[in-house]
C-alpha cells in the first residue's frame, strides 16, 4: 500500500518499463486491458497473496486460450476499505 506520493512514483516507474517493453512493438498490435475483481475483505490473506493468485489465473486463462504471442505488463492497484474509517 503507498501514500499518494508514492503511488504517483510507481506509476511513473511502471510507465518507463512499459515503454521499454513495448518500444519496438507496432501500435495496432497494441491494446490495454483492465481487470476488475470483485471487492473481497479476507483478513487471514495479504495483498501479496491475492496478487499471486490473481497472477497464477490470469497466466492460466492465457494458456488455456492458448494466446502465445501475448505479452502482459500491468500493475496491482488494491483499494482497502474498513470499518474504521474517519
Amino acid at each position: 500500500m503507498f501514500c499518494p506520493y508514492c503511488r504517483d512514483e510507481v506509476q511513473t516507474n511502471a510507465v518507463i518499463k512499459a515503454k521499454q517493453i513495448f518500444a519496438n512493438t507496432p501500435a495496432d498490435q497494441l491494446a490495454f486491458l483492465t481487470l476488475l475483481l470483485p471487492v473481497t475483505y479476507l483478513p487471514e490473506r495479504d495483498a501479496k497473496e491475492l496478487i499471486d493468485d490473481r497472477r497464477s489465473k490470469n497466466r492460466d486463462m492465457f494458456n488455456y486460450h492458448n494466446f502465445t504471442d501475448v505479452k502482459l505488463f500491468g500493475t496491482f492497484e488494491i483499494d482497502v476499505k474498513t470499518g474504521k474509517m474517519p
